[in-house]
């Protein structure tokens, strides 16, 4: 039963036209008139888009028609703009519940059937190293004889599809797993997985049958369970089920035109610090200034902040190891680079273990270890510095400016924009370094987004 031309629910004269709501309204419009004009509407069952600016239940409604509306289970996260995610180790009942293929009346069918989703997530930090994060499946479904589920990388990195089949295919441990994922079968004997509307391979894979279970996200519902090893904790900002699509890219562009029309374009920064980007005394990581300043810009962010850790090597306090530096590459998603050290290269420099040439040089060294990893000085980083900052027993004011001294020229010279936040709004920092409290990150990440 398909939607009006308008597309989304309440797109109707009841709607409040404030500034959200009207972009609301014209994303949603946008995307469904565009899969009509483009003959693709009919090829699909459901299209969760997860992505929505506020957790209501519109963020959990199949923009196709008014059946088969999305249903929680277990409160899974939701970032507004981004989409749902489950459970940050992976393990437990959060999830939430899709439609059931088996319904009569469905354009899904056994050798003819189609899923797909957008993941936000790709890497997960440990002690401030950025990894691959590989976890779960991001939708399916199953009976144990028979099933169909997706995953862009799981337990073993790799990515899975499965459709209809006994078991899932494997596509290989995929260097990007972010972005929009299709699958589909066409006939009884192969699938195929798409990344980003690139045809990523065709393999062997019979079909058995369609299982008569819901479809779950962040997990696979088998026989009315999640299935252990598949709760998820990436990040969904899209879903959808049907039959074959006509044109891969043309569906692809008209679902990323969604995301630049919400205001919320598949970019990625990652940040590089100490603890004061990391979130120290921040109720968690998301109120740190680094987190806020993303979610303002509405960037994708990594946070790769470690407490204790200085830019320069070889002092008392542990230096940045560059082989960490998550290398830049071809895909759109890697967008930018922040960095925020400097209270720890104090501390060496307080306690006698490094000297200024030997921060200046190991500074400059991580500098351009960035830019060897294919990220652009002028383009693509960023260095924030000078805290707002009080003498005590680990250093002195002097010494704090004197380090910034020694990094701001570095950066200067390189072209890298430098943001100084000593005339940011007057923070607590009780202990002589750190913001105190979530509204003390959020005065710093106010002056960042004002001077960015």
């Amino acid at each position: 039963m398909a939607k009006k031309s308008c597309g989304p629910k309440g797109c109707s004269n009841k709607l409040t036209f404030d500034r959200q709501r009207l972009t609301l309204q014209i994303s949603y419009e946008r995307l469904y008139d565009g899969l009509v004009a483009a003959g693709e509407i009919g090829n699909f069952d459901a299209i969760y888009l997860l992505a929505y600016p506020d957790r209501t239940t519109q963020s959990k409604d199949n923009l196709v028609s008014d059946l088969y509306n999305a249903t929680e289970t277990g409160t899974p996260n939701f970032f507004g703009g981004y989409g749902y995610y489950g459970a940050s180790n992976g393990l437990g009942n959060i999830f939430l519940t899709l439609l059931n293929p088996a319904t009569a009346g469905l354009k899904f069918s056994q050798n003819n059937a189609h899923i797909s989703w957008y993941n936000r997530t790709h890497h997960k930090v440990v002690s401030g190293v950025p990894s691959k994060l590989g976890q779960g499946i991001d939708v399916g479904q199953g009976d144990g004889a028979k099933g169909c589920w997706g995953s862009s990388g799981y337990s073993n990195n790799n990515a899975y599809l499965n459709i209809n089949a006994l078991a899932g295919v494997s596509f290989g441990n995929l260097s990007d797993s972010r972005g929009w994922f299709y699958g589909e079968r066409t006939n009884a004997t192969q699938v195929k997985l798409y990344r980003e509307g690139t045809l990523l391979n065709t393999i062997a894979s019979n079909s058995v049958g369609v299982a008569n279970q819901p479809f779950y996200a962040l997990a696979t519902n088998v026989s009315g369970a999640v299935l252990g090893t598949s709760q998820s904790s990436k990040k969904l900002s899209l879903v959808s089920i049907g039959k074959p699509v006509t044109n891969v890219s043309i569906v692809k562009a008209l679902f990323d035109q969604f995301f630049v029309d919400l205001g919320y374009p598949l970019k990625t920064v990652f940040g590089y610090g100490d603890s004061v980007l990391f979130g120290f005394n921040a109720s968690s990581q998301d109120k740190s200034h680094f987190n806020l300043y993303c979610q303002a810009k509405h960037y994708d962010w990594v946070n790769c902040g470690l407490s204790g850790q200085a830019i320069a090597s070889g002092g008392t306090q542990t230096g940045f190891n560059t082989a960490n530096i998550i290398a830049k590459t071809a895909s759109n998603f890697n967008h930018k680079v922040r960095m925020n050290w400097g209270m720890n290269d104090t501390f060496n420099l307080h306690n006698g273990s490094r000297t200024p040439a030997q921060i200046q040089s190991g500074a400059a060294t991580v500098l351009d270890a960035f830019a060897t990893a294919g990220w652009s000085f002028t383009n693509d980083m960023v260095y924030i510095g000078d805290y707002q900052v009080d003498t005590n027993a680990s250093w002195t004011v002097a010494e704090y400016q004197a380090v910034m001294a020694i990094i701001k020229p570095l950066c200067e010279a390189r072209g890298i924009p430098f943001i100084s936040i000593t005339n940011a709004a007057t923070y607590n920092h009780t202990d002589g370094a750190h913001p105190n409290a979530d509204a003390d990150y959020q005065k710093i990440a106010d002056y960042e987004i004002a001077n960015s």
